[in-house]
């Protein structure tokens, strides 16, 4: 009986043995699969040099710095233009139109290279400083604007230019680019309130 009971825990103590020996083997085979999968998962981190802090994009809002970026390319594609390079920066603008305005959008961008062939007229803009209104998903762009018939310079203007967006989820999107009068700046109507609220003071 006594060897009995004995072969019968031998066998009890072999059975659990051997299942967490399985065990065993199967986490170990488990964390070597992660690990594997850990060193083959690439990170993709998208590295913008011109950005002055880190950009965070999220639903319903605009990162400040972000909209500075898009407003200076923006313009750039707009204003610094030659009846040589226009096929590719109406490309380029298009990309970031809002597909409401994209039509008319495309016809304003027409009508503007047939007026450049025609009389050879070039623009070039030096920006100077940014307005932005995240809340409202503006901005505006001040500096000076020079305007050439072939190479010689016929105009050197201070403009501004407002931009007008719309936020589509975590893309945002351009509905108006448009020159607008120094007086009806909004960055004019910030300094000054600025102005009375410190003389106030």
């Amino acid at each position: 009986m006594k060897q009995e009971a004995a072969a019968k825990k031998l066998r009890s103590m072999t059975r659990q043995l051997v299942v967490a020996s399985v065990l065993v083997a199967a986490l170990a085979v488990g964390n070597g699969m992660m690990a594997l999968a850990l060193m083959n998962t690439r990170q993709d981190v998208i590295l913008v040099p011109t950005l002055t802090s880190d950009m965070h994009v999220s639903s319903g809002t605009v990162n400040r710095d972000y909209l500075e970026q898009v407003t200076r390319d923006v313009a750039g594609l707009f204003l610094n233009r030659h009846p040589r390079n226009r096929a590719y920066f109406e490309r380029a603008v298009l990309r970031l139109v809002h597909s409401s305005v994209y039509g008319d959008m495309e016809r304003r961008l027409n009508e503007e290279r047939v007026n450049r062939i025609e009389t050879n007229t070039s623009t070039v803009f030096h920006p100077v400083e940014l307005y932005t209104e995240t809340s409202q998903s503006y901005s505006e762009i001040h500096g000076v604007l020079e305007t050439y018939v072939g190479d010689e310079r016929i105009s050197r203007e201070n403009a501004v230019f407002a931009a007008e967006w719309r936020l589509d989820g975590l893309s945002l999107r351009l509905i108006e680019f448009a020159r607008i009068d120094a007086r009806d700046s909004r960055l004019s109507e910030s300094r000054s309130r600025r102005r009375i609220v410190e003389e106030d003071d």
